[in-house]
């Protein structure tokens, strides 16, 4: 069960990060076009947007794995399979908060 909640938290974490790049480049195109409330909703949603994706990271993990939450000897056991599945990401330092 641990590094299938580790993958779970994982595919929050990238789902944020697709996300924030799509919402980056709007907000690029939005600035190249002097669309300035656009860029600025851009900017208040990338703000939002991690504790969003986080919220639903941890909704996910519950609906998945309801007994997760009260065994603190589980949470000791993901931790180490998270962070190794980090070692090829793309962005790892960022993915390693999201834990």
């Amino acid at each position: 069960m641990s590094k299938a909640v580790a993958n779970t938290i994982l595919e929050g974490f990238d789902k944020h990060y697709r996300l924030f790049r799509e919402i980056s480049a709007h907000a690029h195109k939005h600035f190249l076009q002097a669309d300035w409330e656009a860029a600025k909703q851009a900017a208040i949603s990338r703000i939002q947007m991690y504790d969003q994706r986080v919220e639903e990271a941890v909704r996910a993990v519950l609906e998945r794995f309801p007994d997760a939450a009260k065994d603190e000897e589980l949470w000791r056991q993901i931790k180490p399979i998270y962070i190794g599945l980090l070692y090829n990401h793309k962005q790892p330092e960022l993915a390693e908060t999201f834990y």
